[in-house]
């Protein structure tokens, strides 16, 4: 059998795959450099890209952008309900210190006094999670800011200034922002939590409504609405979306 011979072609082919084959080496080696950046370095790495002007998707298929915003709406909304429940743990330990000043010594006063003391442990740590929540968010505000400016919004922008419990708690929060010049907002249901919100076309006209808000809800914050409600349905008197992770 003899040897196929080497012609300049061959060797210009061979040479060619070659390239593909580096080419293809150095790309997979930078996704897995990126990869390890935004696992053990995500503020650093967001940090540089930002400030280097790119945008979602535009660095070899990453969208960290859009992950950095959505993981931001997901600690503010935490944030939120930590708060709330904040608020319920300390009138439910308020009840339980009257109780116990009302009952006799004994057995009774003694389980009585030991859940009270439990819930302001719990109290204690949820406060650290808010702090640790509330810093994170002030932190990497600025970047949130810029990252959401290059993303599109078809759904609208929301801005949320209440989360309760029941209706008629949503209901007063919208009527107190009616007065001071927030139209047409609307109560949302979302993991058990009755959520006010209005729903405007801009981040412009978000980011006014959130100056409003703030004069009385400071942890009022703005999202993309398509991102925070998915599948809304309309019920009597608000309007569901589907329970979030």
């Amino acid at each position: 059998m003899s040897n196929e011979t080497d012609t300049p072609k061959s060797r210009i082919e061979r040479n060619i795959a070659i390239g593909k084959d580096l080419i293809s080496l150095l790309r997979d080696s930078s996704l897995f450099g990126l990869a390890l950046l935004l696992l053990f370095f995500p503020k650093t790495l967001n940090t540089v890209l930002t400030s280097a002007g790119f945008d979602e998707g535009s660095i070899v298929g990453f969208k960290w952008k859009a992950r950095l915003v959505e993981t931001d709406d997901a600690l503010k909304s935490a944030k939120t309900t930590i708060e709330t429940l904040q608020a319920q743990l300390i009138q439910a330990n308020d009840a339980l210190a009257n109780v116990a000043a009302a009952v006799p010594s004994g057995d009774l006063k003694q389980k009585t006094q030991l859940v009270e003391k439990a819930g302001r442990n719990v109290l204690a740590a949820a406060e650290g999670a808010t702090d640790a929540a509330r810093s994170t968010i002030a932190a990497n505000a600025n970047l949130v800011e810029r990252a959401q400016m290059t993303i599109p919004s078809p759904g609208g922008w929301a801005v949320i200034f209440g989360s309760d419990k029941s209706r008629q708690a949503a209901q007063d929060e919208i009527a107190r922002a009616a007065k001071i010049g927030i139209r047409d907002a609307r109560i949302y249901l979302r993991n058990g939590y009755f959520a006010s919100i209005a729903v405007v076309p801009t981040r412009e006209e978000a980011a006014e409504y959130l100056l409003i808000a703030k004069t009385f809800r400071s942890d009022a914050y703005t999202t993309r609405f398509t991102t925070w409600c998915i599948s809304p349905t309309q019920r009597d008197g608000y309007i569901e979306c589907a329970p979030t992770k």
